[in-house]
């Protein structure tokens, strides 16, 4: 009877190359596949953020009534310039009223701030309802943000958020909505590489963080709570 033949053993290279041909892109494609499924998965837990802005109160100083504008005493050329520091109470404007009427009008202003537009001079006729002044407060008051409009329910009033100054590094700090606008608008992206691009969502007040270094016009982080629609 012959004997069985003695089989011939493979290389260790010949078989890290079978492997690596035939085995090894298999687990690696099972791999990816379970990993795309976890991030998918985690995908609803993440927290997301957007970009806002600090924002204050701005009033416009309106006439009331039809008439010449009159000299502010005290001030440069009879008016407020701009960027002047201006009290609430202080005098804004005065009017003269239209042919017919013997008094004139004063227009204190309704708030502390800064004048951040003039548009009417001493001796000008200016109509009712027209702008003469436009004070902005140099106290922050609100948050405004914008949440992507694809068709989700956006965030609810009283949802609490959090802020921090725009960097990696900076400590986040707890704020919440006021309330959602009910149209869609344009907003900034304040990515650093956009040019001044814009995007569009609804607009979202968020209450100023008491416990952040926050002026009018600074750039925020605002970090939504896990699972928000984005």
């Amino acid at each position: 009877m012959n004997a069985r033949p003695e089989r011939i053993p493979i290389p260790s290279a010949q078989r890290w190359e079978n492997f690596r041909e035939r085995v090894l892109p298999a687990i690696c494609l099972a791999a990816t596949l379970a990993a795309c499924g976890w991030l998918w998965q985690q995908q609803g837990r993440v927290a997301p953020f957007v970009h806002g802005e600090v924002g204050a109160e701005i009033v416009d100083v309106r006439s009331p009534v039809d008439g010449r504008l009159e000299a502010i005493e005290g001030q440069p050329n009879g008016q407020w310039p701009l960027f002047a520091p201006i009290s609430s109470g202080a005098m804004a404007a005065r009017v003269e009223q239209a042919i017919g009427k013997d008094s004139s009008v004063d227009l204190p202003a309704p708030i502390d701030g800064v004048v951040t537009k003039v548009s009417g001079l001493p001796g000008q006729w200016i109509g009712r309802g027209e702008t003469i002044l436009q004070i902005a407060s140099s106290k922050p008051t609100f948050i405004t943000c914008h949440v992507p409009d694809n068709g989700s329910k956006p965030p609810e009033p009283g949802t609490m958020v959090a802020v921090r100054l725009r960097g990696g590094g900076n400590r986040w700090a707890a704020a919440e909505i006021e309330g959602i606008g009910p149209i869609v608008a344009s907003a900034t992206i304040y990515d650093g590489t956009s040019g001044g691009a814009t995007t569009r969502g609804l607009p979202v007040r968020i209450t100023l963080p008491t416990d952040l270094p926050l002026k009018p016009g600074t750039l925020v982080d605002v970090r939504f709570p896990p699972g928000t629609p984005m």
